[in-house]
């Protein structure tokens, strides 16, 4: 009986470690365990022109077209000069960063291009990634729009929440899911779990 008890102990105490929730250090992490991704595995380098466009399998998609999410701007540089890129059957995804200081290295460009028709979209930034980018069973695209939880100043606030749009082509239409992530160090927004409902 007495060597049953620490094989107990240990089964009970594995158990309440593995329903710990699991602590996420980046975004890409995190995206990358969400289900429905557009976009998987690494993306290649891809120059940027001084025209703010890329030349992908020989044809030429430039950003100053893009039509941007609301609040977003679409500006020469804010790719910087060489950027990741990456390829579905469906769409191209282009993230960088320009050169940026501070809290801007929160923000990446994310442009979204449909090989199929060309038109681009520019992307929510904060936190952006194409890795957050999902494609349903519909084939509708959908991404996430990142708003920090109870903000008190630059390196203090309690998480973000993640509202996920559907993509119409415009503003985009909110698809009614929400996530939200805490924050599990003070002053890191890089360290986070899911919070659960």
């Amino acid at each position: 009986m007495k060597k049953l008890l620490p094989a107990t102990l240990l089964l009970c105490l594995l158990n309440a470690h593995a329903q710990q929730p699991r602590v996420f250090t980046s975004y890409e992490e995190f995206y990358a365990s969400l289900p429905d991704r557009l976009f998987t595995g690494e993306g290649e380098d891809i120059a940027v022109s001084s025209r703010h466009s890329v030349r992908i399998d020989g044809k030429e998609h430039r950003f100053g077209r893009a039509i941007a999410f609301p609040g977003e701007s679409v500006y020469p540089d804010d790719l910087g000069r060489t950027a990741t890129m990456f390829r579905s059957a469906s769409h191209y995804c282009v993230e960088g960063t320009g050169a940026t200081s501070g809290t801007g290295s929160r923000h990446q460009s994310v442009y979204l291009i449909s090989r199929k028709g060309g038109g681009i979209r520019k992307l929510p930034s904060l936190f952006g990634s194409c890795r957050s980018i999902a494609f349903d069973k519909g084939r509708r695209v959908h991404f996430l729009q990142a708003r920090i939880i109870n903000y008190r100043s630059a390196y203090d606030a309690d998480g973000v929440e993640l509202v996920e749009y559907m993509d119409d082509g415009k503003s985009g239409i909110p698809s009614g899911l929400a996530l939200r992530v805490r924050f599990v160090e003070a002053g890191n927004f890089y360290r986070f779990e899911l919070q659960e409902d």
